[in-house]
């Protein structure tokens, strides 16, 4: 996992662009993937990252209630919604111009399309280091296609190399002073037609830009088809399970919905045969130390399968005390419970795992489940 900065880190996320390429009424940020909008995945990806403070979205107000019910359906803390402009660099530009108002003046900010929402923390903390160093960073990927140069009368004039050239992705980072400058000193053509961000940092804010090469998970939802793969990839988020300790008779029944290893797992099902307070504090913290950095951690449930204890044996406030430290050790929007199985038939318990898994809701998290057996 990355180590926490030492410096103030926002983010910017422009999200008022029509979604014309898609060919929908609804701009693409809005549409919904797996009963949610597409702009909520981003949104909880950043709120992920602890280091990142505070997240600047802005927006058209036609949207701003839907992004309300975002917010407060997945109780996002770092949130600030801001105006956006008519132009993608209007857009940034307002919610530059909103730092050090919503928020305190940052070192670092980063920029990042609200439609890549499968952007990871690893690739976010490189690029903020090196634009802490350089005054500008941003992420790049191999060209995949030859491009050429056409004429004015449409026939070839010339191709490029294409190794000597990379494809701009988010994210992006500045230093707050660069960037804050560049856009003071665009021209109204860069306003209304420019898209590149570290384009204006080298020329009007004299940055000497870091190119750092991202994960193929960086690709931006532009058409209609790109909403059904963002669907398919939440999906395999979704299945991408660890069982830790798992009964056998349980695991037979969990695996049928994918369980993985644990080097790109979002959800941790760990299970103890006794209730030690200390011991499911540490093993919580020994996975999340080594496997958290590698994915996206949406859930970690913690079950305790013991037949043998009742409700009366448990101390509430001990074990409220339990659930508070779990919840400390992770970001505020991952769903974190304590379940005592009771029965001796799983059948209960796995409709509850699956339930938790499948909603990725940390409203339902922060809570102590105890599965009675029936009468």
């Amino acid at each position: 996992m990355a180590d926490s900065p030492d410096y103030l880190v926002c983010a910017v996320l422009p999200a008022g662009g029509c979604g014309e390429r898609t060919g929908m009424k609804t701009p693409k940020q809005y549409c919904q993937v797996l009963s949610r909008p597409l702009v909520a995945y981003t949104l909880q990806a950043f709120e992920r990252v602890p280091w990142i403070k505070h997240i600047v979205i802005t927006i058209h107000n036609d949207y701003k209630d839907l992004l309300l019910d975002v917010i407060s359906t997945h109780n996002l803390k770092k949130i600030h919604i801001v105006g956006a402009g008519p132009t993608r660099h209007r857009s940034i530009w307002e919610g530059i111009k909103s730092l050090g108002k919503v928020c305190p003046v940052p070192e670092v900010v980063i920029i990042h399309d609200a439609v890549r929402p499968f952007v990871e923390s690893d690739i976010l903390w490189k690029i903020v280091e090196a634009a802490r160093e350089c005054g500008a960073a941003g992420a790049i990927r191999p060209l995949v296609s030859t491009i050429l140069a056409v004429d004015g009368d449409g026939f070839l004039d010339h191709s490029l190399d294409r190794s000597k050239y990379r494809a701009s992705e988010m994210p992006q980072a500045f230093q707050y002073n660069i960037i804050k400058t560049a856009y003071e000193k665009c021209t109204d053509y860069d306003f209304d037609y420019g898209t590149e961000c570290l384009h204006l940092a080298q020329r009007y804010g004299g940055a000497k830009v870091r190119l750092i090469d991202g994960p193929d998970s960086l690709w931006k939802v532009t058409l209609k088809k790109d909403l059904a793969a963002a669907e398919d990839t939440i999906k395999d988020w979704k299945k991408n399970v660890v069982l830790v300790n798992c009964p056998e008779k349980i695991q037979s029944e969990i695996t049928t919905y994918g369980a993985m290893g644990p080097s790109s797992a979002n959800h941790y099902i760990i299970f103890h045969t006794i209730y030690n307070q200390q011991s499911i504090l540490q093993m919580s913290k020994d996975f999340l130390n080594n496997y958290a950095g590698t994915a996206v951690v949406t859930t970690v449930l913690h079950v305790v399968t013991t037949c043998q204890l009742g409700p009366e044996d448990l101390d509430y406030f001990k074990v409220q005390a339990c659930i508070q430290r779990l919840q400390e050790n992770v970001a505020d929007d991952v769903c974190v419970a304590l379940l005592f199985d009771m029965t001796d038939s799983p059948k209960k318990l796995i409709e509850l795992l699956l339930t938790l898994v499948r909603s990725q809701n940390p409203i339902l998290g922060g809570q102590i489940y105890t599965i009675l057996a029936d009468s």
